[in-house]
This record gives C-alpha cells, structure tokens and sequence, in this order.
C-alpha cells in the first residue's frame, strides 16, 4: 500500500498491529474475526493499489479477497465500495491531469483509464466476489452446483435472527450487557484503551484525524486552485480513511458494540499510527537542516526525534506484555476450583447462576456433582435472568402441584454462593427498573448484609511488574472467557430467611417493575423515574428561601435587577449576532435580549444534563459570564462597525429598545 513512509511505516504498523491485545486474544480462541480482519485489511491494500495504478488482474484479486471476506462475515459485502471508489479516483485522477510536471497525482506512469474500462473492473470484481463467496461459504447456497446461486432460508433466517440481536431487536440475557452504553463512545473506549492499549489506541486514532485534515486541505487547495502536490500525497490515503470512517459509523451505533466487531478496522489504524510516528521522526530531521548546527543540540535533536516512536512502541508493548501474562498461568477457573476442592467441605451445597458457567468444575480426578461417581458438592441453580416478580423469590405451585422453588429458598438450602464472572451481576443491574430486587441481592451479597461473608477472590488480571491491572471495566466478552473474576461467599451465622426478605424485597412496589426489553431500557433505563440517588440530590438541593435571599437587593427590586441582567446579556449576544446577522436592519439587536435567555438557559441545563455541573446560581452564572466575555472580545474586535452601525441605524436601535422598555414596565 503506497503511503507516506514507505516502508517504515508499514514495519511500525505491524510491529503495532503484532502487540494489540485483541488481536492477541482472539488468535487464542481462532474466532472467524481473525480472517475477517485479514481478507478486510488485503482488500483495502488491492482496492488502493487499483486506484493508483492496478490494472485487470489487481481487479481481479479485489474481487477474490472480498469475496472471501464475504464468506468470513456477509457484512462485508460492503467492501464491494471500495472497488466503485477506487476506479473513480482514477477517472477523477485522469480528468485532472492537466497540471503541472511536478504535481501529477501519480508518479509511475499511470494506465489511461476509460469509463467503459472502468464500469467493467466495477462488474467483474463484483462477479467473483460473488462466486468466490460461493465456493467459501456453500451453506448459503440452496444447490450443490457452482453456479446454483439460490440463496437457502436457512441462512437468511440465521443472518436475520443475528441482526435483530446485534441491534436489540432480540431480547436474550446476553443483550443486556448493552443497556445504557453510549454508542460510539463505549466501543471507541473499549478500542483505545483494552483492544489497542491506550498509547497506540490514541496515536492510531489521531493519526486518522490528521488524515482527514490533509485530506480537507488537499482537496481545498486544488478547489481553489492553489496547487496540486497537496491533495497529491493526501489521497494516497483516501481509501484506508474511508472505510475507517465509514465502518466506525456503521458498526459504533449498533446495539451491541461487542469488541472483536472492529478487529476489522485495527490493521488500518496500525497503519494510520505507523505512518503519522514516522512523519513525526523525519519532520524532526528537517528541523535540523535549518537550526543551528551546534553539536550539542544537534545530539539532543537526534534523541528527542526517537522519543513518540519509542514511547508509543514501548507502550504498546509493555501492555501486550501485561496481557499475556494471563496465558502463564491456569485459568481463573480452574485456580478456583481447585480452590472449592481444598477449602470447601465435601457435600456442601454450591450455587450457579443460569447463563454462566457452574463451578467446580471436574479437575485432578475429581468430580464436582455426579453422585454416581462420588461428586463432591450439591448443586443449587438459580435463575437470575427470570422476571422480577414475587414468585421468583418465593416460589410457586406449578400446574401439576410441583413446587418451584425461589430464589429465598435457594439461598437457605446453599451454603456457598459462587459468582464464576461478572457476566450476570454487570449485567441485569444496568436495567434497575427490571430487576430492582435482583440489584439489591447483589448489592447486600457484596456488602455482607445478606449473611454471606466473601472469602475468595480469585481473578487473573493483566498484570506487569507484578501490579494487575482490572479489566472489569472492559466488555464482558473480553474477560468472562479466558480470565473471569471468580467471587466466592460463604454462608454465616448471621443469615436468616426474614432479613434476606427485608433486604431483597422489602422496598420493592412490584405494581411499578418495568419489563423492558434491553433496547427499551438502554433508551429509557430508569423507565422516566428518578433514581434513589438522584431523589437525593434533589432532596438535599436546598429551599427556595435557601437559594435566593428575600432580603437581598435582587428581591427587593426585582424589576430593576432583572432590567439590568437582560441588558448586559442583550448587548453581549448583539456583538455575537451583529455579522451572523447583516440582512436584518437592526442586525438581530431585537432578538438579541430573547437568544441570550436562551442561550444562558440551554447552556447551564445542559450542563446539569450532562452532569457536569449541578443546574443552579453557579452553573447560570458561569454560563452568562461566558457570553458576557465573549460578546465584550467581539465588541472590541468589531468597534469601529459597531460606531458606524449605531450612527446610521440608531433609529431603528431605539425603535426596539423603546418596544422592549414599554412591554417590559406595561
């Protein structure tokens, strides 16, 4: 791929793209995400070299490596763009080159592309990435042929179901991890700082910014007509920087943002990373051409110019170090079931939770819960993803008189609680509207009120220098498999059944449960209600009397101090509208008392909606000061428009002001 850097930077990019700990991960558990990523980043690299300068058979492997990316994940057909966008850099390239030697866009000489010539490499990529999906992935296909192109139901059913869970469409237990994720933000921080390490993850991501901007300025100056050279280098990058962007779009505001959907993207940004790394490294070669040649300076210059390369590689390596320490050691799992063999009485009755994994697990000649073979522990199961209802904790009488016994009964029949990963408790607490009584057992289990004292705490951590490092905060798919946090609790004296039930269900008005589905709950997670915390703060917000002193000035003449507030903060907002607004006569000076309400109003709610900043005197204030600043810079900036507006158009400023003075006091 020809980019800026040459070599280097594609030497540093897969040094970079070598250390990432996702990548890592994944080639552990051989998941389809690794050869996704592959046949994805082989297609940008064809796509780029057919924009620059590929003929027949570079369009032929485009369509190849699609096709098989297509056989890795379908979604990928979208890569099929690429191919219209590269024959279309080279026809735009084509129809400018008519400026000089020295900025013609391609340095080899470039094949004369023609539309027809370039409609059929769109077609015949098109083609075989079509065929070679179907000899990739013939599960899609109804017929044994090779040119049976029936599509089986099957497999529009399979893809349909995945995509009505991928977008919460579907409403299963393992969807509810997304609840309250903010889109974007949630998979860029888990790429950035888990999937890449925080150095890289910033580097890459920036780099990408500073791309684009190239880009911008590139093709401005050609707009503009100011040169070529410019745009030139910039859109070498075109290609990797699009489909950055566009698939970080389509794939960041899903529903579920899960981590291993955007390996796709990390060979690109290894590569966006290398590339900026090295510029940084050769433009602190140019500065010494031109510095003064002391030798001492010139010395430092030679080791300062190393230090963004280094630091970044440093790092990243020095987090794949940390994360692959968890493959040194036995699992997490395994380290506790050995731990529940040598620390727990045989016969003791264990909990697991449904949808995660039951411990102990069978290890070292021993069995955990066949009785036929001399288990060692009695299973109790609970059923935590269950709606939250009365008979979930009490129990019921089924049709056929059987009891069905609750989670109440469970826990007087179990005598240690086993939590092998946070999968269910960093779960079904994000929706508290539909399981707040299973977000109070969590909450007192933890904080050892229910009668349970914790006595393991088994993890295994990325650790380097001997100092772990948590990763619960990442997504739960990034843990859960190869490193849970296992949390063991032991029964105590102190349990009994009634206070469990105080705890679990006491407070709990079961009439105002809200079974929302994980889609619903992520848009509206406390179902429009204030929480507990939040009617505290609200509670202890203080009185009005508190707030605003009734022996103060403001409240003695109220009139007058709200007379003087929208006058400052109307003439302020008038320096910000006076050029926005030229084709009004009075340049906005009558609107301009109404938008600064607005404007300070907006600011401090959103201030408090954010959570920023309490909404109140302060966060008012700080906002007018803001706009009573920056209208007295732009007042100063514009003073002498200013002197000529009110010299000409002073009838019409006093026109409104009287309007305004005689609404105000009528």
């Amino acid at each position: 791929m020809s980019i800026e850097g040459g070599a280097r930077a594609g030497l540093v990019a897969a040094l970079l793209l070598a250390l990432s700990a996702l990548p890592i991960q994944l080639a552990h558990f051989f998941t389809v995400d690794s050869a996704t990523a592959f046949f994805t980043l082989l297609s940008v690299y064809v796509a780029v070299r057919l924009a620059q300068n590929g003929g027949w058979p570079t369009t032929i492997l485009l369509g190849l490596s699609i096709g098989a990316a297509m056989a890795c994940r379908v979604t990928m057909a979208t890569l099929g763009m690429l191919a219209v966008l590269a024959v279309a850099q080279r026809l735009w390239a084509a129809r400018n080159d008519v400026s000089p030697a020295s900025d013609v866009y391609y340095i080899p000489a470039r094949r004369r592309l023609t539309f027809w010539s370039a409609a059929g490499m769109v077609v015949l990529a098109g083609v075989l990435s079509i065929l070679t999906f179907r000899m990739l992935q013939p599960d899609a296909f109804v017929g044994s042929s090779f040119f049976d192109l029936r599509i089986e139901p099957r497999f529009i059913s399979n893809i349909q179901e995945i995509g009505a869970a991928v977008n919460g469409e579907a409403d299963s237990p393992p969807s509810q991890q997304w609840v309250g994720r903010v889109r974007y933000l949630f998979a860029l921080q888990n790429m950035v700082i888990w999937g890449m390490g925080l150095a890289l993850g910033l580097t890459a991501w920036l780099a990408w910014v500073w791309a684009g901007a190239q880009l911008a300025r590139g093709m401005w100056d050609a707009w503009t007509g100011t040169g070529w050279a410019r745009l030139q280098r910039a859109l070498r990058h075109t290609l990797p920087w699009f489909w950055i962007g566009f698939y970080f779009t389509w794939q960041g505001g899903i529903f579920g943002m899960t981590m291993r959907y955007y390996l796709q993207l990390y060979g690109l940004l290894a590569l966006f990373a290398g590339w900026a790394l090295v510029r940084a490294l050769d433009f602190r070669l140019l500065i010494s051409d031109w510095r003064p040649r002391r030798a001492r300076l010139y010395s430092l210059q030679a080791a300062v110019r190393w230090v963004p390369l280094v630091l970044v590689v440093a790092l990243t390596l020095a987090w794949a170090y940390a994360f692959t320490r968890i493959y040194t050691r036995p699992h997490s799992r395994i380290i506790a079931s050995r731990w529940m063999y040598d620390h727990i009485p045989p016969g003791s009755a264990v909990s697991s939770e449904q949808w995660d994994d039951a411990l102990p697990i069978s290890i070292d000649d021993r069995r955990a819960f066949d009785p036929g073979v001399g288990g060692w522990f009695y299973n109790v199961e609970t059923y935590p993803y269950a709606e939250d209802d009365p008979t979930k904790y009490t129990g019921f009488i089924d049709q056929n008189g059987k009891p069905s016994l609750g989670l109440l009964d469970h826990l007087d029949q179990i005598d240690y609680i086993v939590l092998s990963s946070n999968r269910v408790y960093g779960s079904a607490t994000r929706s508290p509207m539909r399981y707040p009584a299973l977000t109070r057992y969590y909450h007192y289990l933890f904080n050892g009120q229910l009668g349970f004292e914790q006595v393991a705490d088994i993890t295994s951590y990325p650790t380097l220098f001997g100092i772990p490092i948590p990763d619960q905060g990442a997504e739960e798919a990034f843990s859960v498999y190869d490193h849970p946090r296992v949390l063991i609790f032991k029964k105590t004296a102190a349990y009994n059944r009634a206070n469990a039930t105080d705890l679990i269900t006491g407070d709990v008005v079961w009439s105002e449960v809200y079974k929302l589905s994980s889609l619903r709950a992520s848009r509206v997670p406390t179902a429009l209600r204030l929480t507990d915390t939040q009617w505290d703060a609200f509670r202890e917000a203080g009185t009005w009397a508190a707030q605003f002193n009734p022996a103060g000035l403001a409240s003695m003449v109220p009139w007058l101090t709200w007379l003087l507030v929208l006058e400052l903060l109307g003439w302020s907002m008038f320096a910000l509208v006076f050029r926005a607004l030229p084709a009004l006569p009075d340049r906005g000076f009558a609107l301009a008392k109404m938008l600064a309400l607005l404007l300070v109003a907006y600011l401090a709610w959103l201030l408090g909606s954010l959570r920023l900043l309490a909404f109140g005197t302060l966060s008012a204030w700080l906002c007018a000061a803001v706009l009573i600043v920056t209208g007295a810079a732009l007042a100063w900036r514009n003073w002498a428009a200013l002197r000529t507006f009110f010299r000409e158009r002073r009838t019409a400023i006093f026109t409104a002001e009287g309007l305004f003075l005689l609404a105000y006091l009528g």
